[in-house]
């Protein structure tokens, strides 16, 4: 719950360059707020939060590259298709 300012942060960018909601979005990035507190040692006197920005951007981009187009897609496209328009 301390890092949740940053899962809005991460979430709000990705939301604001995909069509996928904000809500979704923001449970990936806890996703990887959670297994990067799984993997942080903190040894060498490291800061927990860039280390958790890093997954937490690396979840997203996971997800989206899973489970996103089979081709590319002008981004053109996809905003029509995002606002619910046709092309």
């Amino acid at each position: 719950m301390a890092h949740q300012v940053l899962a809005d942060k991460v979430a709000c960018h990705f939301a604001r360059r995909t069509s996928h909601s904000f809500d979704d979005l923001r449970h990936m990035v806890v996703i990887g707020l959670l297994k990067a507190a799984a993997r942080f040692d903190g040894i060498g006197g490291r800061s927990l939060q860039p280390f958790t920005r890093t997954y937490a951007n690396g979840e997203i981009t996971h997800c989206l590259r899973d489970h996103g187009y089979a081709i590319k897609v002008p981004s053109s496209w996809r905003d029509l298709f995002a606002n619910g328009q046709n092309f």
